[in-house]
């Protein structure tokens, strides 16, 4: 919730807070931590702390990837490609926000919003 008033800052320890809790009970490679390390990494991102964005998301698309929800794992992807943009690494971060987006389509009617921002996004840092 806070991560979503735009509170990015305050929403960092009630996320490392339930990340290490999950953890704790259900091991650091339990596809559920992904929850808690996408909003890391946006918090992150949001603040200007690429490099620890960078890891957040970086294992949050890992693990993701098993879950089988490609809306999640496509936001976090997306969120991933803003950060390797941010970082200099446009290519990648290019690929990477085309990946999510054909995730989004494949997604279906749910995922119309999240579609229409990487579009946006794709429109405004396309070569």
């Amino acid at each position: 919730m806070l991560r979503n008033q735009g509170d990015h800052a305050a929403a960092l320890e009630p996320y490392q807070r339930a990340l290490l809790i999950r953890e704790a009970a259900q091991g650091p490679e339990h596809p559920a931590l992904g929850y808690h390390l996408h909003g890391l990494g946006l918090s992150h991102l949001a603040l200007g702390d690429l490099a620890a964005a960078r890891v957040e998301l970086e294992r949050a698309v890992a693990l993701r990837e098993r879950t089988g929800e490609p809306a999640k794992l496509a936001g976090s992807q997306f969120g991933l490609a803003k950060v390797l943009w941010a970082d200099g690494e446009r290519a990648r971060a290019l690929e990477l926000a085309m990946v999510a987006r054909d995730r989004f389509r494949g997604a279906g009617p749910g995922s119309a919003n999240d579609l229409a921002r990487v579009e946006a996004w794709l429109q405004q840092h396309a070569p």
